[in-house]
């Protein structure tokens, strides 16, 4: 019987996802929590709460945005479906929703007895059910007084709508509360999630009943994503479809209107000219506009100032901007991308496209790095370093695109990892509604790895000059990434897998009589499995075996053989970790040769 051969098992690193399991020799073909370092793989880093338990966002979180006030303080920015949100660097929260309405009523609310239902009077109101209200200066009208912050239980029609107090009233009696009774409304609700049907504007003139939303099979209505940019060291932001707002750093006050900006927009974002655009503005969704670059109150053009109009071709709605270099922006729309580039004369910019079939899948899908853009296509990943060309090996993780939502792809988004220098996308699955999976890509050797990880949104905290990866659950909690090897104090499972491969060139079927590790770092006990076939298309497994592999093991029997084998590696423990180094196995012959 001819002696056992110790021979190394090469894999090449990254995830290749675009070929079959024989055809992907010498590769990796399924991994989660896993990523490539130096050309080795090894465990992600786990996560933390960064947020104290109470404080979680109570809706959906599509943005986040970080950045340090002229005197070092941190804050954070948090754009929900429902509001905005900002932590101070001890991390408290205050609410910073706009007002869309303020004002005074007169005598405006009238109760029933023994009901906590409060009718509010207010003619041309135009809030919804759920919308926040805030009342103060009232006076007692059937033995309760109408103070705080309210959600619309009901709306009556144009001139009325019904809040719940927190008692019931001892009288039936109003309209009352005093002849100046002041109001504001927080900005209307969005929606969390991609919605078919319609409102005002849809089917013709007088369709339906006052209140109801209009049926349509083609209408979308898109989550609310809070575009975010700072101007100086204050906040500037766009909830989509809304208007431009300024937060002054004063948790005391509510981000308020830019004055003179678009009414409306889909998305904002400021270039290195301290310059704001707005995208899409005044519900014209192919329009730009932006504002003088000493003052962002001016938005119409004049001789003396920078403000300017451009209408763009290519695209049926612009989706996102962002700035590059000094003096370069990339703006998308649906379908290309568009070079912005400042010319410093009366034209102020020129836009140009400089790719088509690349458009932007959503907002949250690009990021930048070193003055490259990296985004998502509704097929492919491209990347802008001059121009436009798909990230390298993108080929390679493509059929990820064939396991995700069309539905509900708005929502993927995108960040850097800057400690391993990654660009992460999650996005949703086909069996998903909110983001459960990633992708990320090294721009340094442009390696791909895939994964699980159920985040809305994604975002850079500045701490010490280092930048800490933030993400948020669906249920508002917030976590720091990249911390620890566990997710949350539970364990953080992780598993890799090779596709098949030849051994003795596939010749004759093989003794694997061992695995011979060579992990440069392992915590606890790591399984591994081993299966073979004797020909790709072998319609049963001709045998898998898993074994153990605990630290500091040097040779693990295995008594496997076939002609061609795969492996996988996977360890679910709590504080379980590795990097893995080059990897042999011991073979002989088996005798078997056909």
């Amino acid at each position: 019987m001819a002696a056992a051969r110790k021979i190394p098992v090469p894999i090449r690193m990254g995830i290749a996802l675009h070929q079959s399991e024989y055809e992907a020799q010498g590769r990796y073909i399924d991994c989660d929590h896993v990523r490539f370092v130096d050309g080795k793989p090894e465990k992600i880093g786990g996560w933390e709460q960064w947020n104290t338990p109470g404080t979680e966002l109570p809706d959906i979180c599509r943005s986040i945005f970080c950045w340090q006030s002229f005197t070092y303080n941190l804050w954070h920015a948090f754009g929900t479906a429902g509001r905005l949100w900002v932590f101070d660097q001890d991390k408290t929260r205050t609410n910073i929703t706009p007002f869309e309405a303020t004002g005074t009523l007169a005598n405006p609310f009238s109760t029933t007895n023994g009901s906590p239902l409060v009718s509010v009077a207010h003619a041309g109101h135009s809030v919804v059910i759920e919308q926040y209200v805030n009342f103060s200066g009232a006076t007692a009208v059937g033995g309760i007084t109408v103070s705080g912050e309210y959600q619309v239980t009901s709306v009556t029609n144009a001139n009325a709508y019904v809040i719940t107090h927190t008692s019931n009233a001892s009288s039936t009696a109003g309209p009352g509360g005093g002849a100046s009774v002041a109001y504001s409304y927080e900005l209307e609700k969005g929606t969390g999630s991609v919605t078919t049907g319609g409102g005002w504007g849809i089917d013709t003139w007088g369709t339906g009943t006052w209140g109801d939303v209009r049926a349509s099979s083609t209408y979308q209505t898109f989550p609310r994503y809070w575009s975010m940019d700072k101007y100086g060291q204050y906040l500037i932001t766009m909830p989509s479809n809304g208007g431009l707002y300024e937060w002054q750093l004063n948790i005391a006050s509510r981000a308020a209107l830019v004055a003179n900006a678009p009414a409306t927009g889909l998305f904002a974002f400021i270039t290195s000219e301290r310059i704001i655009v707005v995208l899409g503005a005044d519900g014209d969704f192919m329009l730009m506009k932006w504002c003088d670059d000493d003052d962002n109150t001016i938005w119409t053009p004049a001789p003396d100032n920078t403000a300017n109009i451009r209408r763009l071709q290519d695209g049926s709605r612009l989706i996102a901007g962002c700035r590059l270099l000094q003096g370069v922006n990339l703006v998308w729309s649906d379908t290309a991308a568009y070079l912005m580039q400042f010319l410093g004369t009366s034209i102020v910019y020129d836009t140009r496209v400089v790719g088509t079939h690349c458009g932007l899948v959503g907002p949250g899908a690009f990021a930048t790095l070193d003055g490259v853009a990296y985004w998502m296509s509704p097929r492919t990943f491209h990347m802008f370093n001059g121009g436009v060309q798909r990230i390298p090996n993108a080929n390679e993780i493509e059929p990820i695109f064939d396991a995700m939502s069309t539905d509900q792809r708005v929502k993927v988004a995108c960040e850097v990892n800057l400690a391993f220098r990654e660009i992460w996308w999650i996005y949703p699955s086909t069996v998903a509604s909110e983001p459960d999976r990633y992708v990320a890509v090294n721009v340094d050797d442009f390696t791909w790895t895939v994964g699980t990880l159920d985040r809305t949104a994604l975002g850079n905290q500045m701490v010490s000059g280092f930048d800490v990866l933030l993400g948020v659950d669906e249920t508002g909690v917030i976590y720091t990434h990249e911390t620890g090897v566990n997710a949350d104090g539970g364990s953080l499972p992780w598993h890799l897998e090779t596709a098949f491969m030849d051994l003795d060139s596939g010749n004759v079927s093989v003794n694997i009589d061992g695995y011979i590790p060579d992990f440069t770092r392992q915590t606890g006990n790591i399984s591994i499995t081993w299966t073979s076939q004797e020909y790709p298309e072998s319609s049963s497994e001709s045998e898998t075996v898993t074994k153990t592999i605990a630290e500091g093991d040097e040779v693990v029997d295995l008594r496997h053989f076939g002609r061609i084998v795969k492996f996988s590696l996977a360890q679910g423990e709590i504080g379980g970790d590795f990097q893995l180094g080059m990897q042999r196995i011991e073979i002989s012959a088996s005798g078997r040769r056909r």
